[in-house]
């Protein structure tokens, strides 16, 4: 894994982070992850950007032919939150907001720039997510473009808690694997 400006990136704790997975901190913006996630081969972790009008050098808006200037577009960045007990599958790539906790993500995602990902939800292998999505709790999603699942099918309430020991579990196993004790 490449670690892009460690010093905006902070990981709580417990997470395993896989090969070739590179987290953009360089771009001057806070990346959190929580206790316990888990991320995938090859995953791309970059904060959401927007982009706002710059500020002009003087207050004259002409040029010295007296034609309009332009204002320079500057390209700002939002942190990255990510919540405790999430699993991001093999070459997904993100520029979301926010992603909560107890969020399955699958293999060969594309979750597109400023989208929020509430807890407890299930994004399917495959899917895109466009720009801005915004997926409430519980929600399944899937497709291209992404679109909630409307046909009764939404995380059981009880993920909440079913996930993160999963989560625990699967640490400790990687850890004994390792040849460690999981910290017990």
């Amino acid at each position: 894994a490449t670690i892009h400006g460690p010093q905006n990136v902070e990981l709580r704790g417990k997470t395993i982070i896989e090969r070739g997975v590179n987290i953009y901190g360089d771009e001057g913006s806070k990346i959190r992850i929580g206790r316990y996630c888990a991320i995938g081969e090859g995953v791309a972790l970059t904060p959401a950007s927007y982009v706002v009008d710059g500020m002009d050098d003087d207050d004259n808006t002409n040029d010295d032919d007296g034609t309009k200037k332009e204002k320079e577009k500057v390209v700002k960045y939002l942190p990255l939150i990510i919540g405790s007990n999430t699993c991001i599958g093999c070459n997904t790539t993100s520029q979301a907001a926010a992603i909560g906790s107890s969020v399955i993500i699958g293999d060969n995602c594309t979750i597109g720039n400023r989208c929020i990902i509430k807890d407890c939800v299930y994004i399917e292998g495959g899917s895109v997510l466009p720009d801005d999505m915004v997926v409430p709790p519980f929600a399944v999603v899937r497709g291209c473009p992404a679109r909630l699942v409307t046909d009764g099918d939404v995380m059981p309430e009880s993920c909440a808690v079913v996930i993160p020991q999963q989560r625990v579990e699967e640490f400790g196993d990687f850890v004994r694997k390792l040849g460690g004790d999981g910290g017990h």
